[in-house]
């Protein structure tokens, strides 16, 4: 297996990229790719700069490891293998967990589409994942550090019935006019059901 080690230029790739072994080191420089990103092994080693990741990041092996740029992952698919988040920021259109791990971001992951934790490892990092879509819907059980979901409009935030979320850090959730907020508790649990938001917040600590 080789290595590839970006010098002096961004990489942009009107396709796809796929990488099974050897390792890809952005080396703090820029990296787009329009089509499907998939890990199947060996590594990916992220750096300063930005990795864009417009047509979805899949990781079924090796490791993805990040640093302090964004990464932007499209549809964000991990079964296998590991997504190792640093203090960049994170940016899913959705997250699937089905197996692997995912350390999130110490700062921010931001999620604009479903969240589906089944059997992966999700290492909360000291990080907030931040619900940033429309009616989204959390399958599947995820203990979080810091959860939070803010709407401007009339919202509705669903809980699959029968899973657990475990939030060890803060619940925020603040929403439009048109209902209360869902009641919120420190370190809680929350269980089934959709929760719609109201422009009022409720913050939950530990």
């Amino acid at each position: 297996a080789g290595a590839l080690q970006l010098l002096n230029h961004a990489l942009i790739v009107g396709g796809t990229l796929s990488n099974s072994a050897g390792s890809i080191n952005a080396n703090g420089l820029g990296v787009t790719i329009s089509g499907l990103t998939t890990l199947s092994g060996g590594a990916y080693q992220t750096g300063a700069a930005s990795q864009n990741f417009s047509g979805g990041l899949t990781v079924s092996g090796g490791a993805l490891n990040a640093s302090t740029g964004t990464i932007s992952t499209g549809v964000l698919a991990i079964s296998a293998g590991s997504f190792n988040g640093s203090s960049g920021p994170i940016n899913a259109a959705s997250v699937s967990l089905t197996g692997g791990s995912l350390t999130g971001s110490s700062t921010t992951l931001n999620d604009s589409g479903a969240w589906t934790g089944t059997s992966a490892l999700f290492v909360a990092n000291g990080g907030t994942v931040v619900l940033t879509g429309a009616n989204q819907r959390i399958n599947g059980s995820t203990t979080f550090n810091n959860l939070s979901k803010t709407v401007t409009s009339a919202d509705t935030l669903t809980f699959q019935a029968g899973a657990t979320q475990t939030i060890t850090g803060s619940l925020t959730l603040q929403g439009s006019a048109t209902s209360r907020p869902p009641a919120a508790s420190g370190a809680s649990t929350r269980k089934a059901a959709a929760r719609s938001l109201s422009p009022t917040s409720r913050t939950a600590t530990t």
